[in-house]
């Protein structure tokens, strides 16, 4: 289920399915501290965190929760993602 949500933010672009998208963005968004932990999250483009954790509607504890996530992401595929600092800024 979750790969789908990720999967059709993806594909808002594509389709131009924009209700379903932003019902899809608006379970991320709110249930990210759960999704970053999902092995889903860990295999998003980097232009798909970006989107999620610049968004003034994540729901997170702390802005902590948002970059250990990002730390996590960035630590399974370290030798593609070499420059985390395009994700935080």
């Amino acid at each position: 289920m979750l790969q789908t949500l990720f999967q059709l933010t993806v594909l808002q672009n594509v389709f131009g399915l924009k209700e379903l998208i932003s019902s899809a963005k608006t379970y991320i968004l709110a249930q990210f501290s759960v999704l970053a932990k999902t092995k889903d999250f860990l295999n998003l483009s980097r232009d798909i965190i970006k989107m999620f954790i610049s968004s003034t509607e994540i729901d997170v504890s702390a802005e902590e929760d948002v970059f250990r996530a990002i730390l996590t992401w960035n630590g399974h595929k370290e030798s593609e993602r070499k420059n985390i600092c395009r994700v935080v800024s």
